[in-house]
């Protein structure tokens, strides 16, 4: 009997906050397919997790698994998830009237900023004036939106 050996993989991944949902993007290794990709959400540790595994032939298989804990500000039981063959979006909504502790503690009475990290939210604009920005100056935003990033 032969012995299957593994290849693990990092899946690279990060977040994006808007002000309905977190959105969980995770970006798939090259060579799986839908059907060698799974996501799930684990209720009882309160976190989702994406994985794949598929074949290289000669017994041996390549694997990633990514983890996210869910925020307790989040609404677990209505996370929603696409995948559009490179990239799988979980979408995780949040709880109106809750916000999190980071947000919290360092924004006690204004909330017009999200996050202070720039990094984590390259897409992502926090404001109050977002939809006017939106229709007033569409143009510029989707150029800064496509730009690559340094």
């Amino acid at each position: 009997m032969s012995m299957q050996t593994y290849e693990d993989l990092e899946a690279k991944y990060g977040t994006e906050e808007t002000p309905e949902s977190i959105l969980l993007l995770v970006q798939i290794p090259d060579g799986f397919a839908r059907e060698h990709i799974g996501a799930k959400i684990e209720y009882e540790f309160a976190r989702v997790r994406v994985h794949g595994e598929r074949s290289l032939g000669n017994n041996r298989r390549s694997r990633f698994n990514v983890l996210y804990q869910i925020p307790e500000y989040c609404d677990i039981n209505r996370i929603k998830a696409k995948f559009d063959g490179k990239i799988v979006t979980i979408t995780i909504p949040t709880i109106p009237g809750k916000v999190s502790k980071k947000e919290a503690e360092s924004n006690p009475g204004d909330e017009k900023e999200g996050t202070p990290t720039d990094d984590d939210q390259k897409k992502t604009i926090v404001s109050d004036q977002v939809p006017k920005l939106i229709v007033e100056c569409k143009e510029e935003i989707d150029h800064e939106a496509s730009t690559p990033s340094n």
